[in-house]
C-alpha cells in the first residue's frame, strides 16, 4: 500500500528501465511522465521490481479502472465507490484497480489507497488539460 500511495520521481535511465519491452506484447514495467513514475500491475516498488500478486485465485485476466480529478466531490465519490467494489466483488477476485488521474497529490493518492483493500495503481494522463489544437478552433 506504501508503494501505491507514494509516486515514484523520475530520476536519470529511470524512464528506460521501465518502458524498455522485452519483447513482443510485453509494455516494460511502468511509464514515466512530467517528471513521475508509475507502475504497472502487477509490479510495485522504487523501480517496479516487486510483483504484487492477486490474494485470491483468478480466472480472467484484467483490472479495473476508473478516471478521477482531485476535488473533493471526486474523491469522496471514489472512496464510496472502491469500498463498495472491495465489499460486494473484488474481495473475492483481488483484480488491481487503475485510478487514471490528472495529477494526484500525495494527500489525495494516500485517500484513495486507504479508501479500500483494493490494490490500488495509478497512472497520470499526460497533459489531461490541455486542448489539442484542432479543437481550439
Amino acid at each position: 500500500r506504501e508503494f501505491a500511495a507514494t509516486p515514484i520521481r523520475e530520476v536519470p535511465t529511470l524512464r528506460y528501465f521501465l518502458e524498455r519491452r522485452r519483447g513482443p506484447g510485453d509494455h516494460g514495467r511502468g511509464r514515466c511522465s512530467e517528471g513521475i513514475c508509475e507502475c504497472l500491475p502487477p509490479l510495485r516498488g522504487a523501480t517496479c521490481e516487486h510483483d504484487d500478486p492477486p490474494r485470491a485465485e483468478q480466472r480472467l485476466r484484467g483490472v479495473i479502472h476508473y478516471i478521477t480529478a482531485e476535488t473533493e466531490q471526486d474523491l469522496r465519490d471514489l472512496s464510496r465507490s472502491l469500498d463498495t467494489l472491495w465489499a460486494r466483488f473484488n474481495h473475492r477476485f483481488d483484480y488491481p484497480v487503475v485510478i487514471f488521474h490528472e495529477g494526484l497529490s500525495p494527500i489525495g493518492r494516500r485517500r484513495i489507497v486507504e479508501a479500500s483493500d483494493n490494490r490500488i495503481w495509478f497512472a497520470l494522463l499526460p497533459r489531461f488539460k490541455e486542448v489539442p489544437p484542432e479543437w481550439a478552433q
